[in-house]
Formats: C-alpha cells, sequence, structure tokens
C-alpha cells in the first residue's frame, strides 16, 4: 500500500501513477500553452512522446483562440464564464471539440472562462470530423456497462465517435465523458486497463486503498497495465474521465475487498464533507491481513 500521494515535479507523467488536488497545483502564469497562448493554467498531464496535454485553464477576459490551425484536436469543458464559439455562448458545463486543421474558427471569450483543456495531435481523423459544440445539460445519460465493473455507473458521452457499451469502450481516440457513481457504489475488486486514463473529479468521493479519500478537485492518472482498486463512494462521485484510446478491462478478485467497502460505506457521518487525503486514512477499515497489492 501507498502513503499519501501529493503533486511531484513529474506530477504530469502518463506513465507512473497520479493523485493530487489539481487546486493545490502552481499556476503556471504568462506562459504560452499551445493554441492557447499566454494564458494562466496548469498543467496536469502530458505525453511524454508526444504534444498532446491536459490541463486547467484560466482565459482571461477578452481572449481568442489563436487563428493558427491546431496541431491537433482541442476540447474545452467549461467550468465557469463563457466562451463564444462561432457567435454561440458556452457556459459552464459547455464543451467544445475542436477538430485538428481547423482554421478560421473564431472562439474567444468576453468575460473570460476557466476550463479544462484537452490537446493532442496524436488523435487519429475523426469520422465525425466537424467542430462539435454542446453542454452537459443537453446530452443524454447513457447506461452502458464496462464488461466486468458493477452497476452504479452512468455518463454522458463528449467526445466524438464514442463506443458506449461493451468489454472495450471508446472509438480509435478513446473518450471523454462525465461519469457519475451512485452513491453507495462498490467495486470490491481490483482492475487494470492496458491503455493510460485519467479522471478530474468534480464532487463526491472515491475511497480506494491505492489511493486513500478522493474528492472534488482531485486527479487520478492510471498508466497501462497499473492495478487500481477496491474503490467505494459513500456520497457517490461526478468526474471527468479520459482516454485517448479504447479502453479495455481486466478484472482480478481481492480477498477482504467487500469488507473493506462496507467498513468505509460505515465510517463516519453522512454530515462529512469529502477531502482529499492519503491512504492512511482509510488504515482503520482495513480487515485484517488485507493487502492492497
Amino acid at each position: 500500500m501507498t502513503g499519501r500521494v501529493d503533486a511531484t515535479a513529474d506530477h504530469t507523467s502518463r506513465r507512473t501513477p497520479q493523485f493530487f488536488d489539481v487546486r493545490a497545483l502552481e499556476r503556471s502564469n504568462g506562459q504560452s500553452l499551445a493554441g492557447l497562448g499566454s494564458t494562466e493554467h496548469r498543467l496536469l498531464s502530458q505525453d511524454e512522446a508526444s504534444d498532446a496535454f491536459t490541463a486547467l485553464v484560466q482565459l482571461p477576459t477578452g481572449w481568442q483562440l489563436d487563428h493558427r490551425p491546431p496541431a491537433g484536436v482541442f476540447e474545452f469543458f467549461v467550468l465557469t464564464g463563457e466562451l463564444v464559439v462561432e457567435g454561440d455562448a458556452v457556459g459552464s458545463g459547455g464543451y467544445v471539440y475542436l477538430p485538428p486543421g481547423a482554421e478560421g474558427i473564431d472562439i474567444r471569450s468576453g468575460v473570460g472562462a476557466t476550463a479544462f483543456v484537452w490537446s493532442s495531435s496524436q488523435l487519429q481523423p475523426s469520422p465525425s470530423p466537424d467542430l462539435r459544440v454542446t453542454s452537459v445539460w443537453d446530452q443524454p445519460w447513457n447506461s452502458g456497462r464496462l464488461t466486468g465493473l458493477p452497476d452504479g455507473r452512468r455518463f454522458k458521452s463528449l467526445r466524438p465517435d464514442d463506443v458506449l457499451d461493451g468489454p472495450v469502450q471508446g472509438g480509435v481516440n478513446g473518450f471523454l465523458r462525465l461519469t457519475h457513481w451512485a452513491p453507495g457504489y462498490v467495486a470490491p475488486n481490483k482492475h487494470k486497463h492496458s491503455v493510460w486514463e485519467e479522471l478530474i473529479f468534480l464532487s463526491g468521493d472515491w475511497m480506494t486503498v491505492e489511493r486513500g479519500i478522493v474528492s472534488s478537485g482531485s486527479y487520478i492518472g492510471n498508466p497501462p497495465e497499473w492495478w487500481h482498486g477496491p474503490l467505494v463512494s459513500r456520497f457517490g462521485a461526478l468526474a471527468l474521465v479520459h482516454s485517448d484510446r479504447a479502453l479495455d478491462l481486466t478484472v482480478t478478485a481481492v480477498e477482504g475487498g467487500a469488507e473493506f467497502a462496507d467498513r468505509c460505506l460505515r465510517s463516519s457521518s453522512l454530515f462529512d464533507v469529502p477531502v482529499h487525503e492519503g491512504t492512511d486514512v482509510l488504515v482503520p477499515y482495513l480487515p485484517n491481513g488485507f493487502a492492497a497489492s
């Protein structure tokens, strides 16, 4: 079992497990971020083999996207403020997909905005190559179950060409989803994927033996072939889940996983507010002889 995991100098690596509070990261003030110009931002992850990145960006009043066509896909998820895309306002919960070579598309912000941004030149040309502007409030919930995981999760699909159901989900370019786990969700086993994934938590909680307590603002990065779990959620959770390849799942049983989950569910008052914590806080709920690895 690991100890507390916080952001370090190499927290952006997609090759190693990551767990940190996004809001605790230092801001990069005035540094240029590809396609976005000089913006205040927090870099969350970066692919060492390419220019792909995920960032939390503060776009200032009067900001405008560089008119030079981005090298690859750009995606925005608006937290606060407003983007204006080709004259249409996109507020909180809004999503913008800018395809490769999308020269001349006007994206700006008159009032400023805080947004998550994903960029990659490695994504393959999409069968749906057009600009996509939508909102999580307009998208339906999907209950497509990732084979091997328990019921109790649903999601709204954002990135085009998502495969919503079955043992392998996401298209050739993976997926970007707003995922919701129900209160009391339990996954008593551990699992891994053959591809990298990241999760950015907007609300709620997870308790996982390899990380600790996940809460609003927590970032999780899972490299390929890295076992994680068991996990349990007392309050339910809402997170942006992202992978840049179709995502599969391998599950293996964990002795004591169900007992760990049950102890966590009954551990404290439902009035408590979840706080990002390391694994030490969960030690009292581990069954005798329990091993996370």
